[in-house]
């Protein structure tokens, strides 16, 4: 699994206009609902929901970096199983 190359922090923020798509990506390369997501995010599936959508560009960096961390530590967790 590439999720810890292919998304990180600053990745979701210089390419601010596709943050939803590598959300989308690195949650569904996981198999991760966006309940499951929020979940491990301390969000909810609506937050999750509203920074996946394409439209949306107001993510906090903190935010971005949260999310991002989640992603990576479990994309980690899988390779090692």
């Amino acid at each position: 699994m590439k999720i810890a190359k292919s998304i990180s922090a600053m990745q979701l923020l210089r390419h601010i206009d596709r943050t939803g798509m590598y959300l989308i990506k690195a949650r569904v390369q996981l198999g991760w609902s966006q309940k499951e997501l929020g979940d491990a995010a301390k969000m909810t599936a609506q937050q999750i929901s509203r920074y996946e959508r394409e439209s949306y560009s107001g993510i906090a960096l903190a935010t971005a970096q949260r999310i991002a961390a989640v992603l990576v530590t479990e994309a980690e967790k899988k390779q090692t199983d």
